[in-house]
């Protein structure tokens, strides 16, 4: 693990692979945690310490610790990307013959169903809404996050160069900087265009001077803790029980366009997912869908359509060994 060469590939995940610079600062964490745990932990004599000497042992003794720390499953995993990551485009510059990471797998991950409000819940939440002054920014928002399933940092990215409202869509920046469109709904079109002239009064008002789409009461750009406040807000008064972040929005409509029927690679698109089985976590929402077929399909489906049941661990999109 030398200084430069950590220096060079964090430069690389920037300027090729076009990470975000959240996502850069993470594998320079992560790289870091394994360069400390090798100088310190690993019984490697630090100053004679070569690439080469770095093994599969190695890795395997950084899992551990990991694990010991209290890191989940996830964050070990994540780590371990980050390491696999950095050690192949070693081996591909020739600093290495052989990556240590060859042969690691990653630890086995609980599916935990993601959280998301039914349809009846989003119109609650819209509907409690004042439509004036902020009310009419808070509208536009939750109708373009439901509309669209962006991400809470794609949405406070969206600059106003980027909307196209008379086509109803815009141009979102994801992650990897991947472009795509996102459309909007009637409803959410609309409520951009009444909060759009709330914007300009603002930005006048406070001499302000940005593309930014979502603004503050101050005109200044919305940040993600921002959103965050203003969802935690609305639901509390709107005396909603059921309680999501930013992200259980895109989860919502993910979730919805699927109970409706859309197709998986669709809702890939639309989410901007680099990889289907992301996408895939969503297949067991749509229960009610699932019967609706079983009642068409099944022989005897129309006549126990009312109490036909399909069992929930059927619906996390593995093979079962009755299958």
């Amino acid at each position: 693990m030398v200084d430069f060469l950590i220096d060079n590939y964090m430069r690389n995940l920037k300027s090729v692979r076009n990470l975000s610079q959240a996502s850069t600062k993470a594998y320079s964490a992560d790289l870091t945690s394994f360069q400390s745990w090798l100088k310190n932990e690993s019984g490697h004599n630090p100053a004679s310490l070569r690439l080469v000497d770095i093994s599969f042992t190695d890795i395997r003794g950084f899992i551990a610790w990991l694990g010991n720390r209290g890191l989940d499953p996830k964050s070990v995993n994540r780590h371990l990307s980050s390491l696999k990551g950095y050690f192949t485009w070693l081996v591909q510059l020739g600093y290495l013959d052989l990556s240590p990471m060859d042969g690691v797998r990653s630890l086995r991950v609980s599916r935990h169903l993601p959280t998301f409000l039914f349809e009846d819940d989003v119109e609650k939440l819209i509907a409690s809404i004042q439509l004036q002054a902020q009310g009419l920014r808070d509208r536009a928002l939750l109708e373009l996050m439901y509309s669209t399933g962006c991400r809470v940092s794609e949405v406070t990215a969206i600059k106003t160069i980027r909307l196209e409202l008379d086509r109803s869509r815009i141009l979102v920046r994801g992650k990897g900087r991947k472009e795509r469109f996102v459309f909007l709904g009637e409803k959410s079109r609309q409520a951009l265009q009444d909060y759009l002239l709330w914007r300009e009064q603002i930005m006048r008002q406070h001499d302000r001077q940005h593309d930014y789409l979502f603004v503050n009461f101050i005109g200044g750009a919305l940040s993600v803790r921002g959103v965050q406040f203003i969802l935690n807000q609305l639901q509390k008064k709107a005396g909603m029980s059921r309680r999501i972040s930013p992200h259980g929005l895109r989860h919502s409509f993910a979730t919805h366009l699927m109970d409706r029927g859309l197709d998986l690679r669709v809702v890939q698109e639309l989410l901007g997912h680099s990889s289907l089985s992301t996408t895939q976590v969503y297949t067991h929402m749509g229960l009610s869908r699932l019967k609706s077929i079983y009642s068409q399909a099944h022989p005897h489906g129309m006549r126990r359509s009312s109490t036909a049941r399909v069992p929930s661990h059927r619906l996390q999109g593995e093979p079962h060994e009755d299958s």
